[in-house]
């Protein structure tokens, strides 16, 4: 709110001069729910993508809304509002689980890559040229 806000009374063009427009806790609670929704909508779309910056990034843009709403929600006895989180707290799980799956297919190809390179150190010796210094001594007759 800008210094001549405050010298006004208001905190934009609405309501009255000299009355503060303050919103109520259902009304901070709903409107936190509506930008949790929208979060986790954009965190889910990064975990389908594979977007690990994203992810990370719409982490960072939830916890805030999460704190402040479980602040105001122990001021609430609203069953509309439990029934909001309810429903947003299984899509946040539907989302937890996407993002396991996804972290177990690549701790998968990460293992596959590294039974691969394995499997690789112990036959490049025989492919790579002798004169790298690999590969088996040849025996040497002196005639």
């Amino acid at each position: 709110m800008g210094g001549d806000a405050l010298a006004a009374g208001r905190h934009d063009g609405r309501g009255k001069p000299g009355c503060l427009n303050v919103e109520s806790t259902e009304q901070a609670m709903t409107r936190l729910l509506g930008a949790l929704e929208v979060l986790f909508d954009q965190e889910a779309i990064h975990v389908s993508s594979g977007n690990h910056a994203g992810i990370l990034a719409a982490q960072a843009r939830i916890t805030p809304v999460i704190e402040r709403l479980s602040s105001l929600c122990r001021d609430s006895d609203s069953a509309a509002m439990r029934g909001r989180v309810a429903v947003l707290l299984a899509k946040r799980k539907a989302t937890e689980d996407a993002m396991a799956a996804h972290i177990a297919r690549i701790r998968e190809d990460l293992n596959r890559t590294h039974v691969a390179r394995r499997r690789l150190a112990k036959v490049a010796p025989a492919y790579l040229p002798r004169a790298m210094g690999y590969g088996p001594p040849r025996l040497r007759a002196v005639i």
